[in-house]
């Protein structure tokens, strides 16, 4: 996600189903997510 944001949407990426970037992107833009705190080392 932060390379596509980065290059401004010129790096493409799907996940392993074939699903891209741009899909989810307009599947959620309609949810509030004012209240969720950035971190820029998230970890799994």
């Amino acid at each position: 996600m932060k390379k596509f944001l980065r290059s401004n949407g010129s790096i493409r990426f799907n996940d392993a189903y074939g699903t891209s970037i741009q899909s989810y992107l307009k599947k959620f833009a309609g949810y509030d997510v004012s209240n969720i705190k950035a971190n820029k080392k998230p970890t799994v």
